[in-house]
């Protein structure tokens, strides 16, 4: 499924084993693959984390609220 970075801004992401990982509050295009995001910056409970594309499973398209 393909998002807009206007969907992808405040995004839910997940795991692959379903967990919720936080939100998504910023992406990173790779330079190899343009148009292809390679990192996530994801805020959640915690800290916020980097997570790499392999490393996000699934994004539920949302806004910040």
């Amino acid at each position: 499924m393909d998002l807009y970075a206007t969907e992808l801004m405040g995004a839910k992401a997940y795991d692959a084993a379903g967990n919720y990982v936080g939100r998504c509050a910023n992406s990173l295009l790779s330079r190899p693959k343009p148009n292809r995001v390679s990192h996530y910056l994801l805020c959640g409970e915690l800290q916020p984390l980097v997570a790499k594309h392999t490393q996000v499973a699934s994004v539920a398209a949302g806004k910040w609220s």
